[in-house]
């Protein structure tokens, strides 16, 4: 369905800050895929890509046999920090995404309302983003991507900000809408577990530039538990890759620049 073919991604005059090199992925039509890598090493780069919010220094992004170049409804991004509009009710949030739709007041309402149940929120409708919790606002963005019927979901560490917990409960939240609406979701994450939770197949990424070290195909039966056998097999594993590129960004912390500074790059480039 989407595949990534000798994808590179550098920044600068001269293209001499290399972010990306040379990643090359496929994902199936309602695959569950996790990229997981230390940080700084280009995650949220490459979902960037993928979204087309930046072009591939080199290389190639095709979704259905098409090359993608510019952003549209059926790549749909949720980022870290909730990007909701403060002045707007959890259900006009909602309706936003379907200012441009062709469809009456009467079939608008009952797709809003659809997701609105279905990430559990109903009942808050009517509420503004700042009276809810993080993980509330998470899921009216969770909705509002979902209410335009995306083909494919990009998630940039989506539960990052929020406590243990609550990232279990919203993770199987997650599970369960990802089963019912069967969308292909591409979920960023630094969480191992989450990742082994949550994935049909995990790439781990190296640290920057970013190659593709490692592919995991979990296959685990779900709901997966974390005491499991072989969920703890695969996770010490992971941990154990995941750790060494781990000492290559503490021992070289030049590796570990924050995204803000690098997409300073796409400002300049014009790119974003």
């Amino acid at each position: 369905m989407l595949s990534l073919i000798g994808v590179h991604k550098s920044f600068g005059e001269n293209n001499d800050f290399e972010v990306i090199k040379d990643i090359s992925l496929s994902v199936k039509q309602g695959e569950f895929v996790c990229i997981l890598g230390p940080s700084g090493c280009g995650k949220t780069i490459l979902l960037y890509l993928i979204a087309s919010f930046l072009r591939p220094t080199k290389g190639e992004i095709v979704m259905e046999d098409e090359p993608v170049f510019e952003p549209d409804r059926n790549r749909m991004m949720i980022f870290q920090n909730y990007v909701l509009f403060p002045w707007k009710t959890v259900y006009e949030n909602i309706l936003f995404a379907l200012d441009r739709s062709t469809m009456d007041k009467n079939e608008k309402n009952k797709l809003v309302m659809k997701y609105l149940n279905l990430v559990g929120l109903s009942s808050f409708k009517d509420w503004y983003p700042y009276k809810l919790s993080g993980g509330m606002q998470q899921r009216v963005a969770l909705a509002r991507a979902l209410v335009t019927n995306p083909k494919v979901l990009l998630m940039d560490e989506p539960f990052a900000a929020l406590d243990s917990q609550y990232r279990e409960f919203l993770g199987r939240n997650l599970e369960m809408i990802w089963q019912k609406t069967k969308k292909t979701i591409i979920f960023v994450t630094h969480d191992s577990k989450e990742a082994i939770y949550l994935g049909d197949k995990i790439y781990l990424l190296s640290a920057r530039p970013a190659i593709i070290k490692k592919v995991y195909k979990v296959n685990l039966p779900r709901p997966r538990n974390s005491l499991d056998q072989g969920f703890v097999k695969l996770s010490k594993e992971i941990e154990k890759d995941l750790s060494k590129e781990f000492e290559k960004v503490i021992k070289d912390p030049s590796m570990e620049e924050s995204l803000s500074h690098i997409l300073n790059f796409s400002h300049e480039e014009g790119t974003l």
